[in-house]
Protein backbone atom coordinates (compact mmCIF):
# COMPACT_ATOMS: atom_id res chain seq x y z
CA UNK A 1 0.00 0.00 0.00
CA UNK A 2 1.65 3.41 -1.02
CA UNK A 3 2.67 5.59 1.93
CA UNK A 4 0.90 8.92 1.85
CA UNK A 5 3.37 10.22 4.23
CA UNK A 6 6.75 10.48 5.05
CA UNK A 7 8.82 11.71 8.17
CA UNK A 8 12.21 12.17 7.46
CA UNK A 9 14.90 12.36 11.04
CA UNK A 10 18.00 13.02 10.53
CA UNK A 11 20.32 11.54 13.08
CA UNK A 12 24.24 11.72 14.40
CA UNK A 13 24.91 10.00 17.40
CA UNK A 14 21.55 10.53 19.28
CA UNK A 15 21.28 7.62 21.05
CA UNK A 16 20.00 9.19 24.69
CA UNK A 17 17.27 10.91 22.39
CA UNK A 18 16.28 9.12 19.57
CA UNK A 19 13.79 6.12 21.08
CA UNK A 20 11.34 8.94 22.47
CA UNK A 21 11.81 10.51 19.19
CA UNK A 22 11.05 7.39 17.20
CA UNK A 23 8.16 6.19 19.32
CA UNK A 24 6.26 9.47 19.06
CA UNK A 25 6.29 8.95 15.42
CA UNK A 26 4.24 5.11 15.91
CA UNK A 27 2.16 6.38 18.08
CA UNK A 28 0.32 8.93 15.69
CA UNK A 29 -2.96 7.99 14.85
CA UNK A 30 -3.57 8.05 11.37
CA UNK A 31 -6.24 6.33 8.57
CA UNK A 32 -3.02 6.54 6.36
CA UNK A 33 0.05 4.95 5.68
CA UNK A 34 3.51 7.20 7.27
CA UNK A 35 7.01 5.97 6.80
CA UNK A 36 10.03 6.84 9.34
CA UNK A 37 12.75 7.25 7.28
CA UNK A 38 16.35 7.66 9.57
CA UNK A 39 18.58 9.66 7.63
CA UNK A 40 21.60 8.66 9.55
CA UNK A 41 25.16 10.37 9.29
CA UNK A 42 27.53 7.82 10.65
CA UNK A 43 26.82 7.64 14.48
CA UNK A 44 29.34 6.28 16.20
CA UNK A 45 27.33 5.77 19.36
CA UNK A 46 24.36 3.29 19.84
CA UNK A 47 22.15 4.91 17.52
CA UNK A 48 22.55 2.60 14.77
CA UNK A 49 21.68 0.03 17.03
CA UNK A 50 18.79 1.05 18.99
CA UNK A 51 17.44 2.19 15.03
CA UNK A 52 17.91 -1.55 13.67
CA UNK A 53 16.29 -2.56 16.76
CA UNK A 54 13.22 -0.83 15.87
CA UNK A 55 13.26 -2.29 12.19
CA UNK A 56 13.05 -5.63 13.25
CA UNK A 57 9.79 -5.31 14.93
CA UNK A 58 8.63 -2.49 12.59
CA UNK A 59 9.54 -3.19 8.86
CA UNK A 60 6.99 -2.12 7.08
CA UNK A 61 7.30 1.65 9.06
CA UNK A 62 10.92 2.30 9.27
CA UNK A 63 13.86 2.79 6.54
CA UNK A 64 17.32 3.57 7.37
CA UNK A 65 19.37 5.43 5.21
CA UNK A 66 23.06 5.24 6.60
CA UNK A 67 26.46 6.53 5.64
CA UNK A 68 29.85 5.41 6.21
CA UNK A 69 31.21 8.56 7.52
CA UNK A 70 30.03 11.73 8.78
CA UNK A 71 29.07 13.99 5.71
CA UNK A 72 27.27 16.86 7.56
CA UNK A 73 23.77 17.71 7.81
CA UNK A 74 23.12 18.91 4.35
CA UNK A 75 24.16 16.05 2.42
CA UNK A 76 22.23 14.11 4.89
CA UNK A 77 18.96 15.82 3.96
CA UNK A 78 19.35 15.48 0.34
CA UNK A 79 20.27 11.66 0.79
CA UNK A 80 16.16 11.41 2.21
CA UNK A 81 14.96 14.60 -0.43
CA UNK A 82 16.37 11.61 -3.06
CA UNK A 83 14.59 8.72 -1.33
CA UNK A 84 11.50 10.96 -1.23
CA UNK A 85 11.60 11.91 -4.95
CA UNK A 86 12.37 8.37 -5.95
CA UNK A 87 9.71 7.22 -3.78
CA UNK A 88 6.83 9.91 -5.01
CA UNK A 89 5.87 11.01 -2.05
CA UNK A 90 2.77 12.98 -1.78
CA UNK A 91 3.08 14.75 1.60
CA UNK A 92 6.40 14.62 4.08
CA UNK A 93 7.94 16.29 7.30
CA UNK A 94 10.80 16.85 9.26
CA UNK A 95 11.63 15.74 12.68
CA UNK A 96 15.16 15.69 14.71
CA UNK A 97 16.51 12.57 16.41
CA UNK A 98 16.13 15.15 19.86
CA UNK A 99 12.68 16.13 19.70
CA UNK A 100 8.88 14.45 19.67
CA UNK A 101 5.65 14.24 19.30
CA UNK A 102 2.96 15.01 21.59
CA UNK A 103 0.21 15.37 19.83
CA UNK A 104 -0.91 12.25 18.35
CA UNK A 105 -3.32 13.26 15.92
CA UNK A 106 -0.70 15.89 14.77
CA UNK A 107 -0.13 13.87 11.17
CA UNK A 108 -4.08 13.19 11.04
CA UNK A 109 -4.94 16.81 11.29
CA UNK A 110 -2.45 18.30 8.66
CA UNK A 111 -3.01 15.83 6.02
CA UNK A 112 -7.01 16.22 6.73
CA UNK A 113 -6.90 20.10 5.79
CA UNK A 114 -3.77 20.14 3.00
CA UNK A 115 -6.11 17.51 1.29
CA UNK A 116 -9.20 19.45 1.60
CA UNK A 117 -7.00 22.72 0.82
CA UNK A 118 -4.97 22.63 -2.39
CA UNK A 119 -4.13 25.96 -2.50
CA UNK A 120 -1.98 25.18 0.43
CA UNK A 121 1.59 23.79 0.72
CA UNK A 122 2.25 23.79 4.43
CA UNK A 123 0.22 22.77 7.38
CA UNK A 124 2.03 24.41 10.78
CA UNK A 125 1.27 24.49 14.20
CA UNK A 126 2.81 25.40 17.89
CA UNK A 127 5.67 23.37 19.76
CA UNK A 128 7.23 23.61 23.53
CA UNK A 129 10.89 24.39 24.02
CA UNK A 130 12.19 21.84 26.06
CA UNK A 131 15.78 23.42 28.17
CA UNK A 132 18.36 21.59 29.36
CA UNK A 133 17.36 22.27 32.90
CA UNK A 134 14.16 20.39 32.35
CA UNK A 135 12.11 23.79 32.14
CA UNK A 136 9.77 24.48 29.32
CA UNK A 137 8.60 27.24 28.10
CA UNK A 138 5.22 27.92 25.51
CA UNK A 139 4.52 31.19 24.34
CA UNK A 140 0.65 32.23 23.92
CA UNK A 141 -1.26 33.75 20.98
CA UNK A 142 -3.11 36.75 21.43
CA UNK A 143 -6.75 36.04 22.87
CA UNK A 144 -9.30 34.61 20.55
CA UNK A 145 -6.73 33.53 17.90
CA UNK A 146 -6.73 30.06 16.72
CA UNK A 147 -5.09 30.12 13.30
CA UNK A 148 -3.10 32.55 10.44
CA UNK A 149 -3.00 31.80 7.08
CA UNK A 150 0.12 33.22 5.56
CA UNK A 151 2.13 33.68 2.05
CA UNK A 152 5.00 34.01 0.39
CA UNK A 153 4.98 37.49 0.69
CA UNK A 154 4.09 37.86 4.30
CA UNK A 155 7.18 35.90 4.48
CA UNK A 156 9.09 38.39 2.88
CA UNK A 157 7.65 41.47 4.42
CA UNK A 158 8.39 39.53 8.13
CA UNK A 159 4.71 39.10 8.89
CA UNK A 160 4.40 35.10 8.32
CA UNK A 161 3.75 32.92 11.32
CA UNK A 162 5.62 29.91 10.31
CA UNK A 163 6.35 26.30 12.18
CA UNK A 164 9.72 24.98 12.91
CA UNK A 165 11.31 21.57 11.79
CA UNK A 166 8.90 19.33 14.31
CA UNK A 167 5.47 21.25 13.45
CA UNK A 168 5.54 21.45 10.14
CA UNK A 169 4.12 18.86 6.98
CA UNK A 170 4.70 20.04 3.53
CA UNK A 171 3.14 19.18 0.29
CA UNK A 172 5.47 17.49 -2.05
CA UNK A 173 5.49 19.91 -4.99
CA UNK A 174 9.38 21.36 -5.00
CA UNK A 175 11.21 18.50 -4.48
CA UNK A 176 12.94 17.45 -7.66
CA UNK A 177 16.09 16.58 -9.48
CA UNK A 178 16.70 20.15 -10.68
CA UNK A 179 16.92 21.53 -6.84
CA UNK A 180 18.72 18.72 -5.43
CA UNK A 181 21.56 19.25 -7.93
CA UNK A 182 21.22 23.47 -6.65
CA UNK A 183 21.12 22.58 -3.08
CA UNK A 184 24.81 19.82 -3.86
CA UNK A 185 26.77 22.98 -4.97
CA UNK A 186 26.78 24.15 -1.16
CA UNK A 187 27.46 20.89 0.29
CA UNK A 188 31.17 21.81 2.55
CA UNK A 189 30.28 25.47 2.80
CA UNK A 190 30.21 26.81 6.22
CA UNK A 191 27.93 28.92 5.86
CA UNK A 192 26.20 28.59 2.99
CA UNK A 193 24.99 24.77 4.22
CA UNK A 194 23.16 26.58 6.82
CA UNK A 195 20.92 28.88 4.11
CA UNK A 196 19.48 24.89 2.62
CA UNK A 197 19.65 22.61 5.69
CA UNK A 198 17.02 24.42 7.80
CA UNK A 199 13.27 24.95 8.31
CA UNK A 200 13.56 28.55 6.61
CA UNK A 201 14.97 26.89 3.73
CA UNK A 202 11.76 24.49 3.38
CA UNK A 203 9.06 26.81 4.16
CA UNK A 204 10.72 29.77 1.28
CA UNK A 205 10.21 26.97 -1.40
CA UNK A 206 7.14 25.69 -0.76
CA UNK A 207 5.51 29.44 0.07
CA UNK A 208 6.13 30.79 -3.48
CA UNK A 209 3.63 29.01 -4.99
CA UNK A 210 1.24 28.14 -1.91
CA UNK A 211 0.55 29.15 1.31
CA UNK A 212 0.91 27.71 4.78
CA UNK A 213 -1.71 27.06 7.41
CA UNK A 214 -0.26 27.68 11.37
CA UNK A 215 -2.56 26.76 13.86
CA UNK A 216 -2.04 27.74 17.95
CA UNK A 217 -1.90 24.35 19.19
CA UNK A 218 1.18 22.18 20.62
CA UNK A 219 2.04 19.51 18.74
CA UNK A 220 5.50 18.73 20.13
CA UNK A 221 8.45 19.53 22.47
CA UNK A 222 12.02 21.27 20.72
CA UNK A 223 14.77 20.34 22.60
CA UNK A 224 16.82 23.88 22.86
CA UNK A 225 20.63 22.43 23.28
CA UNK A 226 24.21 24.29 23.45
CA UNK A 227 26.16 22.84 20.82
CA UNK A 228 24.17 23.40 17.12
CA UNK A 229 25.50 25.50 14.92
CA UNK A 230 22.93 28.39 15.33
CA UNK A 231 22.35 27.81 18.65
CA UNK A 232 26.03 27.62 20.13
CA UNK A 233 27.06 30.58 18.05
CA UNK A 234 28.27 34.18 19.36
CA UNK A 235 25.99 37.37 18.28
CA UNK A 236 28.35 37.99 15.39
CA UNK A 237 28.04 34.70 14.08
CA UNK A 238 24.63 34.40 14.26
CA UNK A 239 24.33 37.41 12.45
CA UNK A 240 26.34 36.59 9.63
CA UNK A 241 24.15 32.94 8.93
CA UNK A 242 21.32 35.23 8.65
CA UNK A 243 22.92 37.15 6.22
CA UNK A 244 24.27 34.65 4.15
CA UNK A 245 21.17 32.60 3.96
CA UNK A 246 19.08 35.47 2.46
CA UNK A 247 21.71 36.38 -0.06
CA UNK A 248 21.93 33.12 -0.83
CA UNK A 249 18.02 33.02 -1.31
CA UNK A 250 18.35 36.05 -3.62
CA UNK A 251 20.51 34.36 -6.03
CA UNK A 252 18.77 30.56 -5.66
CA UNK A 253 15.28 32.52 -6.70
CA UNK A 254 17.04 33.96 -10.11
CA UNK A 255 16.94 37.16 -8.16
CA UNK A 256 13.20 38.06 -8.89
CA UNK A 257 12.96 38.76 -4.88
CA UNK A 258 14.99 42.17 -4.32
CA UNK A 259 13.54 41.85 -0.57
CA UNK A 260 16.03 39.17 0.35
CA UNK A 261 18.92 42.06 -0.41
CA UNK A 262 16.88 44.83 2.05
CA UNK A 263 16.59 41.74 4.86
CA UNK A 264 20.31 40.99 4.75
CA UNK A 265 20.87 44.81 5.10
CA UNK A 266 18.35 44.85 7.78
CA UNK A 267 20.46 42.00 9.76
CA UNK A 268 23.73 43.60 8.37
CA UNK A 269 22.71 46.92 10.83
CA UNK A 270 23.28 44.59 13.58
CA UNK A 271 26.69 44.40 13.81
CA UNK A 272 26.59 48.23 15.40
CA UNK A 273 24.60 47.47 17.83
CA UNK A 274 24.35 43.55 18.71
CA UNK A 275 27.36 41.87 17.92
CA UNK A 276 30.13 44.59 18.95
CA UNK A 277 28.33 46.38 21.13
CA UNK A 278 30.03 45.67 24.58
CA UNK A 279 33.00 44.21 24.59
CA UNK A 280 35.68 45.44 21.39
CA UNK A 281 38.05 42.17 23.25
CA UNK A 282 35.06 39.63 22.28
CA UNK A 283 36.30 40.12 18.40
CA UNK A 284 39.75 39.03 19.06
CA UNK A 285 38.20 35.38 19.81
CA UNK A 286 36.53 35.35 16.85
CA UNK A 287 37.33 32.56 14.45
CA UNK A 288 38.75 33.96 11.33
CA UNK A 289 35.97 32.38 9.26
CA UNK A 290 33.72 34.54 10.65
CA UNK A 291 35.67 37.57 10.24
CA UNK A 292 36.12 36.88 6.61
CA UNK A 293 32.91 35.74 6.33
CA UNK A 294 31.56 39.76 7.75
CA UNK A 295 34.10 41.04 4.89
CA UNK A 296 32.29 38.98 2.12
CA UNK A 297 28.87 39.71 3.20
CA UNK A 298 29.91 43.33 3.01
CA UNK A 299 31.09 43.13 -0.46
CA UNK A 300 28.23 41.53 -1.93
CA UNK A 301 25.95 44.35 -0.10
CA UNK A 302 27.65 46.73 -0.66
CA UNK A 303 27.24 45.82 -5.02
CA UNK A 304 23.37 46.39 -3.93
CA UNK A 305 23.43 49.53 -1.83
CA UNK A 306 27.06 51.14 -1.67
CA UNK A 307 25.94 54.12 0.21
CA UNK A 308 24.12 52.47 2.89
CA UNK A 309 26.54 49.50 3.71
CA UNK A 310 28.86 52.83 3.84
CA UNK A 311 27.15 54.41 6.08
CA UNK A 312 27.06 51.37 8.06
CA UNK A 313 30.63 50.82 8.15
CA UNK A 314 31.25 54.50 9.32
CA UNK A 315 28.96 54.10 12.43
CA UNK A 316 30.78 51.10 13.10
CA UNK A 317 34.32 52.84 12.83
CA UNK A 318 33.24 55.84 14.48
CA UNK A 319 32.54 53.56 17.98
CA UNK A 320 34.78 51.30 17.84
CA UNK A 321 38.61 51.61 16.77
CA UNK A 322 41.25 49.09 16.78
CA UNK A 323 40.80 45.69 15.47
CA UNK A 324 37.56 47.04 13.85
CA UNK A 325 39.63 49.55 12.50
CA UNK A 326 41.73 47.19 10.80
CA UNK A 327 38.44 44.96 9.47
CA UNK A 328 36.23 48.01 8.18
CA UNK A 329 39.18 50.35 6.74
CA UNK A 330 39.68 47.59 3.25
CA UNK A 331 38.76 49.79 0.78
CA UNK A 332 38.34 46.40 -1.75
CA UNK A 333 36.54 44.10 0.14
CA UNK A 334 36.96 41.34 -2.64
CA UNK A 335 40.79 41.42 -2.72
CA UNK A 336 41.70 38.41 -0.80
CA UNK A 337 44.91 39.49 -0.62
CA UNK A 338 44.52 42.77 1.66
CA UNK A 339 42.49 40.60 4.41
CA UNK A 340 45.39 38.64 4.41
CA UNK A 341 47.87 40.84 4.91
CA UNK A 342 45.58 42.48 7.90
CA UNK A 343 44.75 39.38 9.46
CA UNK A 344 48.18 37.64 8.91
CA UNK A 345 46.59 34.07 7.81
CA UNK A 346 47.30 32.43 4.56
CA UNK A 347 42.86 31.89 2.93
CA UNK A 348 41.39 33.44 0.25
CA UNK A 349 38.16 35.40 0.51
CA UNK A 350 34.81 32.55 -0.29
CA UNK A 351 32.93 33.47 -3.84
CA UNK A 352 29.18 33.16 -4.47
CA UNK A 353 28.69 29.73 -6.35
CA UNK A 354 25.70 30.90 -8.52
CA UNK A 355 26.03 34.49 -9.86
Amino acid sequence: MKCKLYVVMPSYNKEQYITQAIDSVLAQQTNFNVTLIITDDGSTDKTLEIVNDYIKKYPNKIVLLPSEKNQGLLSNIIKAYEYLIKNKSEYFCCLDADDFLTDDKFYQNAIDFLDKNKDFNIYAAKTSVLFPDGKTVVSRPADGITFVDSTFMDMLNGTAVLGNTISSVFRNCVLNKELIEKMKQYVGDHYSEHSFREDDFRDRIHLENGKVHFVYDIVGAYRSTPNGLFQGSNDLKRILLKIRAFIDMYYFFDKKYPEFIELALKQLERIDNEAVKSDLNRLFKYKTQDILELCSVIAELKKHDDAYVSGIIERVRGRHTNFLEKIFSIKNYDESHKIMRILGIKIKLRKNKVQ
